[in-house]
């Protein structure tokens, strides 16, 4: 999945005028790449909602159409209401083809979103036929250390973790490492080396998933906002490793810290859900009983009071960490 990581079309080359509609979706653009740095999907889904209406004023050719659909649909990912997310995703990919055609960059990136998206839906098989197309597509534009690329190998690993392919999802991880780690942002390379943490926890090699996971929160700690959720999602992944390793005191306190950041996802958000439902579990086994049954309530009123919930989501989530 994308985690909240917007990854805008920006080799796009724009041919508008600064006419005032112009205007008005670049203000709207930029109010919404704010609101996506502090992790405020529910606001940005709102502008950007704003923004494709302007957008489609323009023509059917304009490349802001589909630049605008496909960061509605990262914003509506984040919060998981993922069939919204994959109808704006095939609205982007309609709109370029149409306008022209498929064998561009723009179409191979979206066609990557898009498989994201299905993955995490359990649609693994199509979302790695997508995943290849893309890549395939991608190689033809972009050199080899591209970051677009490394993007794409990075979903495609997701894709065969979920299929317990371990040792090629590894590869593509190991690939697109070097890439991230040359980029400005670091984030990406916190999602790997996430990634990398959840083959060696399914590997019961979990020493090297404590030291993979501890590196990647010292890379998003430089990067991201301390709350942010995509360092909760870590947070809660180091505090599950430390469960099972007999880290008891260090997991509780890890656990209580992602679900601070977890939080500002919603109430109702399933991975937010998910982790609680962890942590529940934690007090259970460690004899917080009382404390374990109230939190279990608080999962089952969202639950109850939630009834579109699309998933928790692929590999880095808080499912893959789960005590047995």
């Amino acid at each position: 999945m994308r985690y909240g990581v917007v990854v805008c079309l920006c080799s796009i080359n724009y041919a508008f005028g600064a006419d005032r509609a112009a205007e008005q979706w670049e203000r709207k653009m930029a109010a919404a790449r704010e609101q996506l740095s502090r992790a405020a999907y529910g606001e940005a889904v709102e502008t950007l909602r704003q923004a494709l209406a302007v957008a489609e004023t323009f023509g059917s050719r304009d490349a802001r159409r589909w630049v605008t659909r496909d960061t509605l649909a990262s914003s509506e990912e984040a919060l998981s209401r993922l069939d919204d997310a994959e109808l704006q995703y095939r609205a982007a990919l309609d709109e370029i083809q149409t306008a022209i055609g498929k064998d561009n960059a723009d179409y191979a990136a979206i066609e990557s979103h898009l498989a994201s998206v299905l993955g995490l839906r359990g649609r693994l098989h199509q979302a790695e036929t997508l995943l290849r197309d893309s890549l395939s597509r991608q190689a033809r534009f972009f050199s080899a250390d591209s970051e677009r690329l490394a993007g794409a190998r990075n979903f495609l690993a997701e894709v065969l973790i979920g299929q317990r392919r371990y040792r090629e999802a590894e590869n593509e991880l190991n690939l697109a490492l070097p890439v991230f780690e040359r980029q400005p942002s670091q984030t990406m390379t916190a999602v790997a080396l996430n990634n990398l943490a959840t083959i060696r926890h399914r590997q019961r090699r979990d020493p090297e998933a404590r030291q993979l996971l501890e590196r990647s929160i010292d890379v998003l700690r430089l990067d991201i906002t301390p709350y942010h959720p995509l360092l909760g999602r870590t947070y809660h992944n180091l505090a599950s490793v430390d469960f099972l390793t007999g880290r008891r005191e260090e997991a509780g306190r890890l656990y209580r810290q992602a679900l601070d950041s977890l939080r500002r996802l919603g109430p109702s958000h399933p991975v937010y859900l998910a982790a609680l439902a962890d942590y529940a579990l934690f007090l259970r086994r460690t004899g917080h009983k009382a404390e374990a049954r109230s939190v279990e309530a608080q999962v089952r009123t969202a639950l109850a009071d939630s009834p579109r919930i699309d998933g928790v989501g692929m590999s880095v989530d808080v499912s893959s960490f789960r005590p047995n």
